[in-house]
Parts: C-alpha cells; structure tokens; sequence
C-alpha cells in the first residue's frame, strides 16, 4: 500500500491488485454524528442521503443510471466516527467511476426541495428503527452508557431533530466538514499507482475549483478525552439498570463495558481477542455456556465497538422475560472468569486463527479491501493499525488478554439495558424500572 497527500490536503492510499481487472474507490470523510452540534444532532446521515440527490450536471436519478451501465456498484454508510461512500466497477471504467464518486461527494446540489422530499425518508427510518427492539437496543444502550461523550446520541439523530433541521444548517455543515483536508480515498484493485494518483489529483482539483478555502485537516475534528481511571466517570454514566417496555414478544438484553478507543491502540488487540472469545460464533463462550448447556437465552453474542475515542464492549442477547435475571447474572459470571482464569494456549489458538480468517477473508475483494484501508487510517489516523493488525494479533498472549478482562470488565463498571414486553394489566413492574 502506498500512501501520498495531495496538495490539496486529500489522503490517497493505494493498493494495487491484478489478480481481477476490477477497483473499488471509497472516499472517507471525517466526520459522523460525534460531530455534530445539538441542534443538527442527525444531519451526517441526512447528508450522506443529500448526497444521492444529484449534482449541478446530473438530477435525481442520473447517477444511479450512470453507475448500472458501468456495471458498477455504490453506496454509503455513516457512523459516530466517519461517513464514506464507494462505488466498484471493472477497473475500464476507473476514470468516469473516479469522477462520478467524487462530483457526489464535492459537488452535490443538496436542493431545498429534496431536502424536504428526504425529510420524511429519514423520520421513516427512525420510526423502524424504534419499532425494531433489537436494533433500537443499540440506541439506547448508548444513550445510557455514556455520560458527556460526542457518541451518546443515534446515529439517525431524535425525530424532533430531523423536524427542525433547516435546509441553511445543512449547507454549512457539508461546508464545514466536506473538505479534502478531512478526507482519505482508498483505491483498490487494477490500476496503476502513478496513472490513478495523477487522475486522482486532476479529477479533484477540478472539483474543488468553486469551493470554498480548505479548511488544514489538524484544525478539524473532536476531542476525546483518553479512558483512563480518572476520565471514566466524566466519559461514562453512571452504572446500573434500565428496564424499558416495547411491544415484543421475547426480552432483549445488552451489558455494556467501557472499553478502550483507538487513542488507547495497545489495548485494542486483546480487546478484539476477548470479544471473539466471549461471543464470536458457535465456538464461544457465551454460545457454548449460556446459550446451549443453561439455555437462558435464543441468541448471544459479544462486540468490541472500536472507536476513535472511549468505546464499548457489549453483549447482547435474547430471551425469554422471566430468564432475564438468571442471563445477566450468567454472563457476570463469565467476565469473572475471564477476569480470573488465564485463556487456555489452545482457545487462544483458536481465537488468533479466526480474526486472522477474518482480516484474510475481507481483504478477497477490494471492497473489502478499501474498507479496512479506509476505516483502519479515518479512525486511527494512520496506516500502523491496519499494517500490523495480524501481527499484533499474532503476539497476544494469556497475560495480555487478562490484564485488559482486568482493567475494562469491572462489574462496577456495567451497564444493562432491558427491552421487555409490554406488561399485562395483571403484571406487577419490576423493582426499580425506568421507562
């Protein structure tokens, strides 16, 4: 992989890769919902929808069109952390691919009036998102677990947000933040690193040349405080219980643990390490121990939600609502042992192999590929983290995944979010609920 930056403050990093003549092109940008002020809470996302909406040469609809007859495929995605959008086509068409992706990204129209035509797109998704307890499990677990953090609120942003949201907040924030000097492009695939860069540099220049001053990508950005035993309290809510009503059938559960962000980047890898263990798959602790020999619960799983600042470790389950006590107590006491025990040189083995499969698989395409390029430098800053995963992954040791159970799965630490179902007119709520 080589990396360049731009005169114009735009990061390129390039991999060449012949085994297929096709290249996949993901422009990040650093900017998400951390971000963004109170009262824009939720326009990432609104943007990044914006932006599909057309170009001063091309209206709604076109670039769809354009994109299909290349054979190609787009889209995008945002995050607390970034937003990105890519597009993969048969590296023939790298050069009106190239153009097409960058003229959505830096010369979008962003028209008032489908401004408003999305206004009520978005409000839709919300609502799902609400009606769906598993997914808005998420959402109100982070609510929960932090206290003064940039990532407390959605993605999506509160409905009341959206509402408000004028069409002038918009264009100041894609102002603001949609400069090359906050930018990274990952190009993947059968190019040529010279002939892609010089396109590159010409295909953007040409873009930015109505654009307002570029804003030096070290002026932009959040702080984040590091976790560390004298932030944890500011960072974190307080710790304990939520039990909130939807209308489900089944109990949905999430335990959360604070956990290192990647401005803590040597706690990251055994972090990685213990969520597979705990949680990845048929293989893992909480599968094998709470799911099949005591059956508390249909569903468990684990994550380590790696951010650029404080992040969360999280398992999530489903079950029935009169096993929700006997599932959290279950899982304390699968942190206990971790905290305590020493992993085992064969389940470490194990572990090692499968983020090594993992990182081996996503790199068979160049999306893929793109993907951990881009997330690994926007979210790091910089190329070590993706450069040295494996290897880092490779030198764990039992030492190492204990001292970091011991450090970030303190249950003084936890905090437990419930969804249960609506409670019947004969049903007493239970001790100390919240709605």
């Amino acid at each position: 992989m080589e990396q360049h930056t731009l005169d114009n403050g735009l990061t390129v990093l390039i991999n060449e890769s012949h085994a297929h003549p096709l290249v996949t092109i993901d422009l990040w940008v650093e900017v998400g919902s951390a971000y963004e002020p109170e009262e824009l809470a939720g326009v990432s996302h609104y943007l990044e929808h914006m932006l599909f909406k057309g170009t001063p040469e091309h209206k709604v609809g076109d670039i769809d069109r354009i994109v299909e007859n290349m054979g190609g495929l787009w889209n995008a995605g945002t995050s607390r952390d970034y937003t990105h959008f890519y597009i993969t086509v048969g590296s023939s068409f790298f050069e009106p691919a190239l153009k097409i992706l960058t003229d959505v990204v830096l010369r979008p129209s962003i028209d008032a009036n489908e401004f408003e035509r999305e206004r009520s797109v978005i409000l839709e998704e919300i609502r799902r998102k609400q009606d769906n307890p598993s997914a808005s499990l998420w959402d109100e677990t982070y609510a929960r677990a932090y206290e003064k953090s940039p990532y407390k609120g959605s993605v999506l942003g509160p409905a009341e947000s959206i509402k408000a949201m004028p069409h002038s907040g918009m264009l100041g924030y894609y102002a603001e933040h949609y400069q090359p000097g906050r930018m990274t492009l990952a190009l993947v695939g059968d190019v040529e690193t010279s002939h892609a860069l010089s396109c590159i540099e010409s295909v953007f220049d040409a873009a930015l040349a109505d654009r307002p001053a570029i804003r030096p990508k070290e002026e932009a950005g959040v702080e984040f405080d590091s976790l560390g035993e004298l932030s944890i309290n500011a960072v974190y809510a307080s710790r304990g219980r939520t039990d909130l009503r939807r209308d489900t059938q089944e109990a949905y559960v999430a335990i959360a643990w604070p956990a290192a962000g990647m401005d803590q980047l040597d706690d990251v890898y055994p972090l990685d390490a213990l969520a597979t263990i705990l949680g990845d798959g048929r293989t893992s602790r909480l599968y094998r121990t709470i799911r099949e020999e005591k059956q508390l619960a249909t569903a468990i799983s684990c994550s380590y939600l790696t951010q650029k600042g404080p992040s969360l470790m999280v398992v999530v389950a489903a079950t029935a609502p009169d096993k929700v006590d006997a599932l959290i107590e279950a899982v304390e006491d699968e942190m206990e042992r971790m905290r305590q025990d020493p992993v085992e040189s064969k389940e470490l083995d194990r572990v090692r192999a499968m983020l090594r499969n993992q990182r081996i698989f996503a790199t068979e395409t160049t999306s893929g590929e793109a993907s951990l390029i881009g997330y690994g430098y926007t979210v790091s800053g910089g190329v070590e983290f993706e450069q040295t995963y494996l290897d880092r992954i490779e030198a764990l040791n039992a030492g190492d995944l204990r001292r970091a159970a011991m450090r970030y799965l303190k249950p003084e630490h936890r905090v437990v979010t419930v969804i249960l179902p609506q409670q019947t007119a004969s049903e007493e709520p239970p001790a100390g609920e919240s709605n």
